[in-house]
């Protein structure tokens, strides 16, 4: 059940921040964000 919670908050997440991306400054930024987004969900 929990793995299933985590899964689609996952999926909102991206979701979210794919409709954010095209307001990113730059490709860089955009880089940079995606990078912060993959180390915070390392864990």
């Amino acid at each position: 059940k929990t793995e299933a919670l985590s899964q689609n908050n996952k999926y909102n997440e991206e979701k979210a921040a794919q409709e954010r991306m095209p307001g990113a400054d730059s490709p860089e930024e955009l880089m940079k964000r995606a990078k912060e987004y993959q180390d915070k969900h390392k864990q």
